[in-house]
């Protein structure tokens, strides 16, 4: 089965507020060449055996773009965000809209939990790593395993820079077995906890984080799709067998944004 990912289509995006330390108003988004980029993506992902759907962005809704964030969808089932700011929740019914009319099992969490999606888990096959802190609440690692009990949570991490305030700004699963992350993201007793459970515990470095924000990466199959990586970087990977590839999507980190929060996975 190849992979599918939906895409909300960045008409609207733009720094119309600020909710995170990456953001700034005078920083403003060249939606022409966002939109290049965003279209760019797709050619990458179609290129490499994916297929893309399609929600249209709505107005007054400049953040609606990062699609990964509204939910996490396995085998069929969705689980909806919460999300924690109030300029984003108006976000979550517009995709629920589209997922219904898709025929996706919806699943809710209580209102006072918050849960941002595949911003704060990330997942390889059947394993799950939990973020909580600036965004999700630990709470919600339990809606988790309830409404996914096929999945394995191998480990919960608090954020502890609020640089990184997903989960996936700081870490991300390459497989099963291979995580990359920041260890300046998390505590020294979590750090260790990401080295213990997974066989090849990657830790990148300030340039390849903070400049090109690796850990946030699109995977299908052995590719790894970043904005840009170090040399370094890539030639680690590559003895692990995988293929690096990289997409620009420069206007989408004016956000604290890279690859993954433009997608989420359908399969």
């Amino acid at each position: 089965m190849s992979t599918k990912f939906l895409m909300c289509t960045p008409e609207y995006y733009d720094i119309e507020y600020v909710i995170n330390p990456w953001m700034d108003l005078k920083n403003k988004v060249d939606r022409k060449k966002a939109a290049a980029q965003w279209e760019g993506l797709i050619e990458v992902l179609q290129k490499h055996g994916a297929s893309v759907e399609i929600i249209r962005g709505v107005p007054g809704l400049p953040d609606m773009t990062f699609a990964g964030d509204c939910g996490i969808l396995v085998d069929g089932t969705f689980l909806a965000s919460n999300f924690k700011h109030p300029e984003r929740q108006p976000e979550r019914e517009h995709y629920l809209s589209w997922l219904r009319k898709k025929n996706y099992k919806i699943k809710e969490i209580p209102a006072d939990v918050y849960f941002e999606g595949l911003g704060d888990v990330i997942i390889s096959g059947k394993r799950v790593v939990f973020g909580h802190g600036p965004r999700s609440h630990k709470d919600a690692e339990g809606w988790i395993k309830k409404t996914f009990p096929q999945l394995q949570v191998v480990t919960e991490l608090q954020i502890r820079d609020d640089r990184f305030f997903h989960l996936a700004m700081g870490a991300g699963l390459l497989d099963e077995d291979t995580i990359i992350y920041y260890p300046k993201a998390f505590s020294t007793a979590d750090t260790e906890k990401i080295r213990s459970r997974f066989r090849h515990a990657i830790a990148a470095d300030d340039y390849d984080v903070l400049e090109n924000i690796v850990c946030n990466n699109i995977v299908i199959g052995r590719k790894v799709i970043f904005h840009d990586c170090s040399i370094e970087l890539r030639r680690r990977l590559e003895k692990l067998n995988f293929e690096v590839l990289t997409c620009d999507v420069s206007e989408f980190k004016k956000s604290g944004a890279s690859l993954r929060c433009l997608v989420l996975n359908l399969n």
